[in-house]
């Protein structure tokens, strides 16, 4: 699954932050693809770290815009409940777990943990 996005993402970012799912890879006409994981229960995420910090978020890391989703709706992020494009089109996806959230001065902790380049 993916979706698409316009061709800002730079892979660039103060916090050196370098997206694993390999978002560059997924270029098509001009465009960034930005792939999704989606779990057989419908649940949208956007990779294998986050989806393993979902099933246990208390491994250590902490992310508070995550977290406070959950809190406030445990099914938004539901493909099942709420429909894939309006799931896919949350605002977290692009000012917290992408390139806005990773120049930010307080970045998403998993992708700071397991994406940082040149740490």
């Amino acid at each position: 699954m993916t979706i698409k996005e316009s061709n800002k993402f730079s892979n660039k970012n103060k916090n050196n932050i370098e997206c694993s799912v390999g978002i560059n890879k997924y270029m098509d006409e001009g465009m960034v693809q930005r792939p999704l994981e989606l779990t057989v229960q419908g649940r949208v995420l956007p990779c294998c770290y986050y989806a393993t910090y979902t099933k246990n978020p208390d491994r250590g890391l902490k992310d508070p815009v995550w977290d406070k989703l959950f809190e406030d709706d445990p099914d938004w992020n539901n493909a099942v409940v709420h429909g894939f494009d309006k799931v896919s089109q949350h605002e977290v996806w692009w000012s917290h777990i992408w390139d806005e959230g990773f120049d930010s001065d307080n970045p998403p902790a998993i992708c700071a943990h397991f994406c940082t380049k040149n740490k």
